[in-house]
């Protein structure tokens, strides 16, 4: 566990990094820190419950309510940053696009490869 939150905490880091700096102003997304913020630590407390399961019979039913749960709070986040920044809708719902393809891809990666075995 302790690796995943290290490897969480370097993706989130690279993450910020990138979007800070190499995001032309212009292009920027208003809300890219607390985006990055509420995925890692969504995709943290997730896994972090998923594997104290030790049950391999409830996991997938765990599993999938902890997937439901995060679409509707990153959903209501959404709509909350969609209303707040009308003209950076765009830049906003990229980014929360490309931050939810990264961490989804580090929790699917991790979870097959503790929890395979």
């Amino acid at each position: 566990m302790l690796r995943f939150i290290l490897l969480l905490v370097f993706i989130t880091g690279a993450v910020l990094l990138v979007s800070t700096f190499m995001i032309p102003d212009t292009w920027k997304p208003s809300y890219y820190l607390q985006t990055t913020l509420l995925l890692s630590i969504s995709i943290w407390v997730s896994v972090r419950k998923l594997m104290a399961i030790q049950a391999p019979e409830t996991f997938t039913t765990i599993y999938l309510v902890s997937i439901i749960l995060q679409l509707l709070v990153w959903l209501g986040y959404l709509a909350f940053v969609f209303y707040a920044d009308q003209e950076g809708i765009k830049a906003n719902a990229v980014y929360f696009l490309i931050n939810c393809l990264i961490f989804i891809t580090i929790q699917v990666l991790y979870l097959f490869l503790k929890r395979g075995r």
